[in-house]
């Protein structure tokens, strides 16, 4: 019998969409130098927004059902904070709102356990 480690749906969703983001900024970076005409440039940067607007809004939906005890979105605080900083607006906004609801989805969780205790 091989010890499997179960992986809940959102959580594999929420591991696909950090994972679509990381290659569409090593995309970016990697064709960053090429010579590219200025519409193309902006068409390019309005498509990696909402590609990202809508990975964060997938992220978003799926994180209220994520286990209480999976701990794999803390593997990604780094790269919200990387999206908050260099975003745009609805993205950043989206980003820091994530945030926000895991600083207080954890200790909603610990505080909800110790008030378990105490009855």
């Amino acid at each position: 019998e091989k010890a499997k480690k179960e992986v809940s749906l959102p959580a594999s969703l929420i591991n696909t969409y950090f994972q679509i983001f990381e290659f569409a900024v090593n995309k970016g970076q990697t064709s960053g130098g090429k010579n590219k005409g200025k519409t193309n440039a902006e068409m390019d940067q309005a498509m990696k927004s909402r590609l990202l607007g809508a990975l964060l809004t997938g992220v978003n939906r799926a994180h209220p059902y994520l286990p209480a005890n999976d701990a794999g979105m803390e593997q990604h605080i780094d790269s919200l904070y990387k999206i908050a900083h260099v975003a745009p607006p609805s993205a950043c906004t989206q980003a820091l709102m994530l945030l926000f609801h895991l600083a207080v989805g954890s200790n909603d969780g610990e505080q909800t356990e110790e008030k378990k205790a105490d009855t």
